[in-house]
């Protein structure tokens, strides 16, 4: 069958390009989030996460907020009242 086996660690990204590509981009979100204030990324954490689940992926055209909940929240606020449903 000529088949090759891949090994694939969490902490190796680099077997993965896609893996490689997506932390590229969430430290540019954080670096751009935080600037000059780079000793309070953890203070921005939730607003990146918000950001990166709120923008469309290029395949589908959908974000992850749209393909999990089927809508597209506003804001944070929305969230809570989602995951209370979920229980």
């Amino acid at each position: 069958m000529d088949t090759q086996l891949s090994y694939n660690f969490s902490y190796h990204p680099q077997t993965n390009g896609q893996t490689e590509v997506i932390n590229k981009s969430l430290g540019n979100l954080l670096q751009s989030l935080v600037r000059e204030n780079s000793r309070m990324w953890d203070r921005v954490l939730a607003q990146a996460e918000f950001a990166y689940n709120d923008s469309p992926n290029r395949n589908t055209g959908f974000n992850p907020f749209q393909i999990l909940y089927g809508m597209h929240p506003r804001g944070v606020h929305e969230l809570r009242d989602l995951r209370m449903h979920e229980r």
